[in-house]
């Protein structure tokens, strides 16, 4: 029996996401997402107000996406609806201070592409999947782009890039944009093709574990650097970025790629 002075230990079934608190939901729904069968959203538009963590919690999904990056984390402790399956690292290109040109032919380049304007690049991608495996793009921090912050250049983006990627069926996208433009996206997709995350949305709160997630961090098992039990989460964040990573058929580069493209996460 316990007193009734003494709180029941509660059970813990699985371990928090060493990097993201409260967003247990949100990441079921981009799992589902990754993992490519039939009926889950080909196109996910991930949006929220300024403060909402979408970057913190593309940062915690892109750990679970990188081959080599999940090799550090304990996977089986883990809820198992928020881990991807173990598939090639998407493609995430960072837009930040680049215009929606800029954009579209750091893609031609990334895939090698022979177009010679842009309109040619989406019909290109559309051929890509010749070996079954479908283009996966992951396209974070969209408020960010353009060489001017407030010169609009977000709204080109979403215009002539990522409406137009969203529109070619055998590719699948993952969007965070500015809630402004998140509606527009997905309009002139099939019904069930676009899945809103809209991270002000009650729907995709998880209180529960924004406390697991704070009582793990609270341990005093639970070192500053992460470490915990014999386990370390290396943590990134939006103005620590990922080393570029390269793929199978990215063009070789000095450094692997100097060009702001990346293929999920590369270990420090």
């Amino acid at each position: 029996m316990t007193s009734p002075t003494e709180a029941p230990e509660r059970a813990r079934t699985h371990e928090p996401h060493p990097y993201i608190g409260g967003r247990d939901a949100a990441l079921r729904a981009l799992t589902a997402w990754r993992t490519e069968r039939p009926g889950a959203p080909r196109v996910v538009i991930l949006t929220g107000s300024p403060g909402t963590g979408c970057s913190r919690l593309l940062t915690g999904f892109l750990m679970l996406c990188d081959p080599e990056y999940r090799k550090g984390l304990e996977l089986d402790a883990l809820d198992p609806a928020t881990v991807p399956p173990d598939l090639p690292a998407p493609a995430v290109p960072s837009v930040a201070g680049l215009t929606a040109a800029q954009i579209l032919w750091l893609l031609a380049d990334h895939y090698g592409l022979s177009a010679t304007r842009t309109a040619d690049i989406f019909p290109e991608l559309g051929q890509l999947p010749l070996s079954g495996r479908p283009v996966t793009l992951v396209l974070p921090d969209v408020d960010r782009a353009g060489p001017v912050r407030g010169a609009g250049e977000p709204a080109h983006v979403v215009r002539d890039v990522l409406k137009p990627l969203a529109a070619v069926e055998s590719l699948r996208l993952l969007a965070d944009v500015p809630r402004e433009f998140a509606v527009e996206l997905a309009e002139g997709l099939p019904p069930g093709v676009a899945r809103f995350i809209d991270l002000d949305a009650p729907e995709w709160a998880d209180p529960e574990g924004l406390a697991l997630q704070a009582e793990t961090l609270l341990d005093p098992q639970f070192g500053r650097t992460g470490r915990r039990q014999g386990r370390t989460c290396a943590m990134t964040s939006r103005d620590t970025p990922w080393r570029p990573v390269c793929s199978p058929g990215s063009s070789p580069t000095p450094a692997c790629s100097p060009t702001p493209i990346r293929c999920g996460c590369a270990p420090p």
